[in-house]
C-alpha cells in the first residue's frame, strides 16, 4: 500500500512540475541557491506538507494555523484527514482548486521515535 501511495504522490508532483520535479538540480553535484521567485513558487507545497503535522480535526476545518493560512483551501475541499500522530501518521487528501490538483500530504517519520 505504501508503494502505491508513493507512486501517487510522485505522479501528482511530477504533473505539478511539468513532468520532472526539479530538473535543474537533479544532476548538480553542488547545492544550488534558489532565487526568491523559485522559493515563492515552492512555498505552498511546504505549507501543505507542514499541515500534515496538524491534528486531523483541524485539517478537516482547514484551521491548522500558519500552514492553513498560507494556502487557499477550505474544509469542503478536504476529502479525508486521519491519523493519530503516533501509531498512524497524520495525513490528508484534498482538492486544491487554485492549482486544479489533488493534494496528498502525510506526516513524516519522527526520527526520535525510531
Amino acid at each position: 500500500m505504501s508503494s502505491l501511495l508513493a507512486l501517487c504522490i510522485l505522479s501528482i508532483l511530477s504533473s505539478a512540475f511539468g513532468g520532472v520535479i526539479i530538473p535543474r538540480y537533479a544532476s548538480s553535484p553542488e547545492p544550488v541557491q534558489l532565487s526568491a521567485k523559485e522559493m515563492e513558487r515552492y512555498a505552498p507545497y511546504a505549507h501543505l506538507s507542514s499541515a500534515a503535522y496538524c491534528p486531523p480535526h483541524k485539517i478537516q476545518q482547514w484551521q491548522c494555523g500558519e500552514p492553513c493560512k498560507n494556502v487557499a483551501l477550505h474544509g469542503e475541499n478536504i476529502g479525508i484527514a486521519d491519523g493519530n500522530g503516533a501509531s498512524v501518521q497524520n495525513f490528508f487528501v484534498a482538492w486544491w482548486p487554485a492549482e486544479k490538483s489533488v493534494v496528498v500530504s502525510y506526516e513524516g517519520t519522527d526520527p526520535t521515535k525510531l
